[in-house]
Formats: structure tokens, C-alpha cells, sequence
């Protein structure tokens, strides 16, 4: 009797149900939506870090450039519209011939033309020592504004009586010598005026932070330039203060 051939077996199709797909696409979705917040929160938080220590490597530039030149270092906070600016400047005398944009370092935080800052380069007026600007943050971009990271200035200083106070300059000027002295000025730049009264006795801080992701609040951690009477500044992170 004739065998009768096998019939190879027939193998299930390979590949995945729509249904398949379908689960595993909306797992994805899931996924991805849990994800967003924590990446946007990461990535405020980098910007916010990222603007503390602009500032933090102005205010050690400044006294660098200070002792390395031989010139007054100033360095201005300026939170009183957006979400801050800092900006440094050189105290400068013009050159014997009043020639030019050529420029002496002067020493002294005194008898610096304080209307000066808004020349930003313009030619030094002879007999006069004025501030030559050099750099700066400015934290009035379109991202800090999106992100809505601001800044805000605190000095806490010891007066005459020996008392402590806390302040929150709008507008605040600190004064950095070659020998590493620091001066504060509270108030208007076209108003500088810095004695010896003004020398400072206490910590200047900038704090960085930035709102929640609906607006709703301060959120995440605050990064904090400290800058102490010694002038080392150093950057720390904290709760988000009140102001």
C-alpha cells in the first residue's frame, strides 16, 4: 500500500495584532505624557543654574580684574524691571591727552563720575574718572521670560550701632578696590556715591528662581549667589526664599 506524503505543516503568520500595536502605541503615550513635566522642570531648572553661575563668574571676575589692573571694579544688580540685569565696570581716567577711548585704571571707588555708566564707551571726558563698562547677564531674554526665572537682591549688613538689617534693593552697586575692599550703593546709579561709610559689612545675595510650570508659584529650588565681605563669592542651593 502506497505511503501517503506528509504535509509540511503550516507556521502561524509572524508580526503583531492591531489590537498589539494599539496597546502598546497608547503605553508609549503614557509614558511620554508622565515624562514632559519632569523635563521641562529639568530644563528650567538648568537655565535658572545656568544664569546663577553667569553671575556668580561676574562678581569673581570683578574682583580679579580688580587686583589684576589696579582699578576699582564695579559690579551693578539691577532688579527693578524684568527679570534682572548685572552689569560690571572699570573705573577709568582718561589719558593725559584726553585722546582717544584710551584709558588710566583708577584706583578708588570715589570720584567716579556715576552718570558715566550709561556712556558704555564714549570718549572719557579729561579731568574725569568715570566707569568703563565690560561685561554683563542680562536675564531679560525670551527663555527666562518663558521660563519665568527671576532674580531678586538681599544685604544684610551691620551699621554704626552695630545692628543687623536686612534689605531688598530694587537697585543695589557694589564697589570692589585692588586691595579687596568692598562698597555698596542702594539706589539709583546716576546717584552713586560711595565714603567710607559704605563699606560693606555683611553678605550681599542673589537669588535665582523660577515659577511652577502653571505659573502658580515659586517652584523647584532656588540657586543663591553669596557674595561675604571677603568678596569670594560661591554659589549654594536652597529652598526658594520669600520676597
Amino acid at each position: 500500500m502506497p505511503s501517503i506524503p506528509l504535509q509540511p505543516r503550516r507556521r502561524s503568520p509572524s508580526g503583531f495584532t492591531l489590537i498589539e500595536l494599539a496597546v502598546v502605541i497608547t503605553m508609549i503615550g503614557i509614558l511620554s505624557a508622565m515624562a514632559i513635566p519632569s523635563f521641562l522642570r529639568e530644563t528650567r531648572d538648568r537655565r535658572a543654574y545656568d544664569d546663577a553661575g553667569k553671575i556668580l563668574e561676574l562678581v569673581r571676575n570683578a574682583k580679579t580684574r580688580a587686583r589684576g589692573r589696579g582699578a576699582a571694579t564695579l559690579v551693578t544688580f539691577d532688579v527693578s524691571a524684568g527679570n534682572g540685569k548685572y552689569m560690571m565696570y572699570e573705573a577709568v581716567d582718561a589719558n593725559a591727552g584726553n585722546v582717544g577711548n584710551a584709558r588710566t585704571p583708577h584706583s578708588t571707588c570715589s570720584n567716579a563720575a556715576a552718570d558715566a555708566i550709561t556712556l558704555q564707551g564714549a570718549n572719557p571726558v579729561a579731568g574725569t574718572t568715570y566707569w568703563n563698562f565690560i561685561d554683563g547677564v542680562d536675564m531679560n531674554s525670551a527663555l527666562e521670560t518663558q521660563y519665568a526665572i527671576t532674580s531678586a537682591v538681599t544685604v544684610t549688613n551691620w551699621d554704626a550701632n552695630n545692628a543687623l538689617s536686612t534689605t531688598t534693593p530694587k537697585q543695589y552697586a557694589l564697589c570692589i578696590t585692588p586691595g579687596g575692599r568692598m562698597f555698596g550703593f542702594a539706589g539709583a546709579f546716576n546717584t552713586l556715591n560711595f565714603t567710607a561709610a559704605s563699606a560693606v559689612v555683611g553678605t550681599v545675595r542673589v537669588d535665582i528662581t523660577r515659577n511652577g510650570l502653571d505659573f502658580s508659584g515659586v517652584e523647584g529650588i532656588a540657586r543663591s549667589v553669596v557674595i561675604p565681605t571677603s568678596g569670594n563669592a560661591r554659589l549654594i542651593s536652597a529652598a526658594p526664599p520669600a520676597h
